[in-house]
């Protein structure tokens, strides 16, 4: 048992890692982060219900699973070829696409969440 317990340790710490990689060397994350704080604030003020919670803890995690992955990607596809190619560019975009999905679906959430009470606040 002491084993399983070492090596989630190492996985965890190696995920922490990984996380701590793309707050330093990526700009797009420090800014999603950024939003999501300022969203989890809102939800507080507005005092979502858990249902809404649930919707807006997914739809953030999508968005930095697919920062995640698409910094992975991109990393790899540098250190492999590391001279242009358009293949390389096209599947870099593909990956940049996944994220920008993310940030719509994200988006969308916030708006049906936020919009309706903004409005009632200042109605």
């Amino acid at each position: 048992m002491k084993y399983k317990c070492q090596n989630l340790n190492k996985k965890l710490g190696f995920a922490w890692s990984g996380v701590c990689s793309v707050f330093r060397n990526e700009f797009s994350f420090r800014t999603e982060l950024l939003c999501a704080l300022i969203v989890i604030a809102a939800g507080i003020f507005f005092g979502l219900k858990h249902g809404e919670w649930m919707v807006l803890i997914v739809s953030t995690a999508l968005i930095f699973s697919a920062e995640f992955l698409n910094t992975a990607v991109e990393n790899i596809l540098d250190m492999a070829y590391p001279y242009e190619h358009n293949g390389i560019k096209t599947t870099k975009d593909i990956a940049a696409a996944g994220v920008f999905m993310a940030n719509l679906a994200a988006i969308a959430v916030t708006l049906i969440l936020f919009v309706p009470r903004i409005i009632t606040l200042f109605a």
